[in-house]
């Protein structure tokens, strides 16, 4: 019975033993590597300082939201902290299904400036085949969204920064070449309702 016993846990150790290094191969993956700037870069002048208090989702009004049909109040689809520190509103033009053009945006305001530096270089080192976009802010950049869809800007002014997505319609030809041209135009509109503090 004993010798049973062992020759049991022989057998169990040896298939352990095989799992303990099991061969696997690399994965194939549709995401694109980030490809974004070296997260130790400088960082341009800061310009603004803006309130953490009053973060909310902002009207666009400016005529390229107005072409793509996503103008007017933002809806708000999350918000997180606390006056005191950081606020973070999340907010989305146009339908959720896709059905027409939508366009998303992750507003991050920090009351001190290195959580808002480290933010934005944290943001803006993730960024997928980014090209610098002149005139919005102090620093931004539009790139490809790791879900392959649209058009993505990032940009930062003083203790905030935005992620923004602008989205085409399920089944739109060529609209990312549109979204592009109105880019800087909904990033400078979403950024400019920030209050100063």
């Amino acid at each position: 019975m004993r010798g049973r016993l062992i020759a049991w846990g022989l057998v169990a150790a040896a298939a352990l033993a095989g799992c303990s290094s099991p061969d696997v191969s690399g994965i194939d993956s549709t995401i694109p590597t980030p490809s974004g700037p070296v997260a130790s870069r400088s960082l341009p002048p800061i310009t603004h300082k803006w309130s953490v208090a009053t973060v909310k989702c902002p009207e666009l009004t400016v005529t390229a939201a107005q072409q793509l049909k996503v103008g007017g109040k933002g809806t708000e689809t999350r918000s997180s902290g606390s006056g005191d520190f950081s606020r973070i509103v999340e907010c989305r033009w146009g339908p959720e299904d896709r059905s027409a053009t939508s366009v998303t945006a992750k507003l991050s305001v920090w009351a001190n400036q290195a959580g808002a530096d480290a933010g934005w270089q944290t943001v803006s080192s993730a960024l997928v085949k980014p090209e610098p976009l002149a005139g919005v802010g102090e620093e931004a950049f539009v790139s490809q969204p790791l879900d392959l869809r649209g058009i993505q800007v990032d940009v930062r002014t003083g203790n905030a920064y935005a992620t923004i997505h602008l989205v085409p319609a399920t089944g739109a030809a060529g609209g990312d070449a549109e979204l592009r041209g109105a880019a800087a135009a909904i990033a400078g509109d979403i950024i400019d309702e920030l209050v100063p503090a």
